[in-house]
């Protein structure tokens, strides 16, 4: 008898562990972010208006990431409120959001959670724009957020358009072409060099600082990326000041180096 206990004792066990094994787990499992990354949102437009759902949003039903507009300068497009994050794989994206009146009630390092069910992506005029958002649908959760510095050389915007657009951008060291006159002033669009490529810097002549004169020889300038159709209906990168404190001179002298003669040589061509 003990010699039939012993030979089923090890099934007995295995039968039971079996039996707990199957038994339904009370472990819900993963749950999906309710945010998704702006990174993630800009790629779900493919050329066509997108209407948001957590069904092509991977479950996400709002977008978080930290206000870059500022309205009080005036040289905003009217109506948009830009955001970005680095949610997704430290790749900072951004995203202007059409919220009219609305938009001015947002000032830079402002933290925002936007519920973006039933939103449209829509490139309007050149620029991804999130539309169809009430501003009730916006939800503020922080104030004075840092927002690091984005040195970006134009060359780089304008390869890739969709990289930049609508993120706060510094233009380091930075020049007009051609060089300014102590008359000309800020208004208008202007090409900004680099020393990579020329870019565009659009100022509107309603802009408080449109009759900024005396314009900087060298400076950096701090903007936000916005594109548009240009007459033959390419779409082309344009950097937006928000403030005239945008603007931060490095030099509004042009200093030519003296040159120093150490030597004659009489015949350039020979030994």
């Amino acid at each position: 008898m003990k010699k039939i206990t012993n030979f089923y004792f090890p099934f007995f066990i295995a039968a039971i562990l079996f039996l707990i094994a199957c038994e339904k787990s009370n472990y819900p499992g993963a749950k999906v972010s309710p945010i998704i990354p702006i990174y993630d949102l800009r790629n779900l437009y493919k050329g066509q208006d997108v209407t948001l759902s957590p069904d092509n949003m991977f479950g996400a039903e709002k977008i978080a990431g930290v206000v870059v507009s500022d309205h009080s300068g005036g040289n905003m497009p009217a109506g948009l409120l830009v955001l970005q994050d680095k949610r997704r794989l430290q790749q900072l994206r951004g995203i202007s959001v059409s919220v009219g009146d609305a938009a001015s009630n947002y000032v830079p390092g402002d933290s925002i959670i936007i519920d973006v069910v039933g939103g449209i992506l829509k490139r309007e005029n050149g620029l991804l724009q999130l539309k169809n958002i009430t501003p009730e649908k916006i939800v503020k959760i922080a104030s004075a957020r840092s927002i690091p510095s984005n040195r970006v050389p134009s060359s780089y915007i304008l390869a890739d358009p969709d990289k930049y657009e609508s993120t706060l951008v510094a233009i380091v060291k930075g020049g007009f072409d051609p060089l300014p006159l102590p008359s000309d002033i800020l208004s208008g669009e202007k090409p900004l060099n680099d020393g990579f490529d020329n870019i565009t810097l659009h100022t509107e002549p309603t802009a408080s600082f449109a009759n900024k004169n005396n314009l900087p020889i060298v400076g950096n300038f701090f903007g936000i990326i916005f594109s548009s159709i240009d007459q033959n209906g390419n779409r082309v990168p344009k950097h937006y000041l928000r403030t005239e404190q945008d603007v931060v001179s490095l030099s509004s002298v042009i200093e030519i180096t003296p040159i120093i003669i150490t030597g004659y040589m009489p015949d350039v061509l020979g030994g």
